[in-house]
Protein backbone atom coordinates (compact mmCIF):
# COMPACT_ATOMS: atom_id res chain seq x y z
CA UNK A 1 0.00 0.00 0.00
CA UNK A 2 1.23 3.33 -0.77
CA UNK A 3 0.39 6.80 0.52
CA UNK A 4 0.73 9.84 -1.45
CA UNK A 5 1.12 13.08 -0.03
CA UNK A 6 -0.04 15.61 -1.71
CA UNK A 7 0.08 19.89 -1.34
CA UNK A 8 -3.06 22.02 -3.39
CA UNK A 9 -3.52 25.28 -3.57
CA UNK A 10 -7.10 26.36 -2.94
CA UNK A 11 -8.73 26.53 -6.41
CA UNK A 12 -11.66 25.28 -7.90
CA UNK A 13 -11.65 21.75 -9.06
CA UNK A 14 -8.02 21.00 -8.08
CA UNK A 15 -9.11 18.40 -5.97
CA UNK A 16 -11.34 17.08 -8.01
CA UNK A 17 -9.05 16.93 -10.75
CA UNK A 18 -6.51 15.02 -8.67
CA UNK A 19 -8.84 11.98 -7.85
CA UNK A 20 -9.81 11.87 -11.36
CA UNK A 21 -6.40 11.21 -12.45
CA UNK A 22 -6.23 8.70 -9.71
CA UNK A 23 -8.82 7.19 -10.51
CA UNK A 24 -8.25 7.13 -14.82
CA UNK A 25 -4.40 5.87 -14.04
CA UNK A 26 -5.93 2.87 -12.54
CA UNK A 27 -5.32 2.84 -8.64
CA UNK A 28 -8.58 2.51 -6.36
CA UNK A 29 -8.94 5.06 -3.22
CA UNK A 30 -8.56 2.99 -0.35
CA UNK A 31 -8.68 5.72 2.09
CA UNK A 32 -8.38 9.73 1.80
CA UNK A 33 -7.84 12.64 4.50
CA UNK A 34 -7.78 15.80 3.84
CA UNK A 35 -6.83 18.51 5.89
CA UNK A 36 -7.15 22.64 5.58
CA UNK A 37 -3.65 24.82 5.65
CA UNK A 38 -3.03 28.63 5.06
CA UNK A 39 -2.80 29.25 1.27
CA UNK A 40 -4.17 25.59 0.78
CA UNK A 41 -5.10 21.53 1.43
CA UNK A 42 -2.56 18.64 2.61
CA UNK A 43 -4.54 15.76 0.83
CA UNK A 44 -3.25 12.47 2.21
CA UNK A 45 -4.82 9.52 -0.19
CA UNK A 46 -3.91 5.70 0.39
CA UNK A 47 -3.69 3.28 -2.85
CA UNK A 48 -3.10 -0.29 -3.34
CA UNK A 49 0.02 -1.79 -4.60
CA UNK A 50 -1.40 -3.92 -7.42
CA UNK A 51 1.65 -4.00 -9.78
CA UNK A 52 1.65 -0.27 -11.48
CA UNK A 53 4.27 2.10 -11.35
CA UNK A 54 3.31 4.89 -8.41
CA UNK A 55 6.34 7.17 -9.14
CA UNK A 56 4.89 7.91 -12.98
CA UNK A 57 1.62 8.34 -11.36
CA UNK A 58 3.28 10.98 -8.80
CA UNK A 59 4.69 12.46 -11.95
CA UNK A 60 1.64 12.74 -13.70
CA UNK A 61 -0.61 14.60 -10.43
CA UNK A 62 2.81 16.97 -10.62
CA UNK A 63 2.03 18.25 -13.65
CA UNK A 64 -1.47 19.21 -12.81
CA UNK A 65 -2.24 22.53 -12.09
CA UNK A 66 -2.52 23.76 -8.35
CA UNK A 67 -0.47 21.14 -7.09
CA UNK A 68 1.93 22.74 -4.98
CA UNK A 69 4.32 19.47 -4.45
CA UNK A 70 3.45 15.63 -4.15
CA UNK A 71 5.39 12.63 -2.60
CA UNK A 72 4.57 8.94 -1.85
CA UNK A 73 5.72 6.55 0.54
CA UNK A 74 4.93 3.03 1.78
CA UNK A 75 2.75 3.01 4.07
CA UNK A 76 2.58 0.09 6.39
CA UNK A 77 -0.47 -1.57 6.76
CA UNK A 78 -1.61 -1.71 11.01
CA UNK A 79 -2.24 -4.38 12.86
CA UNK A 80 -3.81 -5.32 15.76
CA UNK A 81 -2.31 -7.63 18.59
CA UNK A 82 -5.74 -10.14 19.94
CA UNK A 83 -6.98 -8.85 23.20
CA UNK A 84 -6.03 -12.31 25.11
CA UNK A 85 -4.50 -15.13 22.78
CA UNK A 86 -5.38 -18.46 22.67
CA UNK A 87 -3.64 -20.65 25.10
CA UNK A 88 -2.58 -24.34 23.28
CA UNK A 89 -4.23 -27.09 24.74
CA UNK A 90 -1.97 -29.76 26.20
CA UNK A 91 -1.25 -32.48 24.25
CA UNK A 92 -2.47 -36.07 26.47
CA UNK A 93 -0.20 -38.41 26.40
CA UNK A 94 -1.97 -41.79 26.57
CA UNK A 95 -1.59 -43.83 29.76
CA UNK A 96 -0.68 -47.64 29.10
CA UNK A 97 -3.46 -50.03 30.23
CA UNK A 98 -2.23 -52.52 32.53
CA UNK A 99 -5.30 -54.67 32.91
CA UNK A 100 -6.74 -52.72 35.93
CA UNK A 101 -3.28 -53.25 37.96
CA UNK A 102 -0.89 -51.11 39.47
CA UNK A 103 2.91 -50.64 38.73
CA UNK A 104 3.96 -53.33 41.47
CA UNK A 105 1.14 -55.27 40.18
CA UNK A 106 -1.45 -54.70 43.17
CA UNK A 107 -5.50 -54.00 41.60
CA UNK A 108 -6.49 -50.90 41.66
CA UNK A 109 -9.95 -51.60 42.67
CA UNK A 110 -10.79 -53.89 45.94
CA UNK A 111 -14.41 -54.93 45.09
CA UNK A 112 -15.93 -55.66 48.30
CA UNK A 113 -17.06 -59.18 47.13
CA UNK A 114 -12.95 -59.90 47.01
CA UNK A 115 -12.39 -58.96 50.19
CA UNK A 116 -15.58 -60.83 52.08
CA UNK A 117 -14.31 -63.80 50.79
Amino acid sequence: MFELSLSLSYAEGALVRVLGLIERRGFPLLGMECRPEAGGLTLSVRVPDNGRPVDVLVRQIKRLPDVCEASFAVARPAFAIPARLAQPTPARIPRPTRGGLSWLGIPDRVSPEAVSA
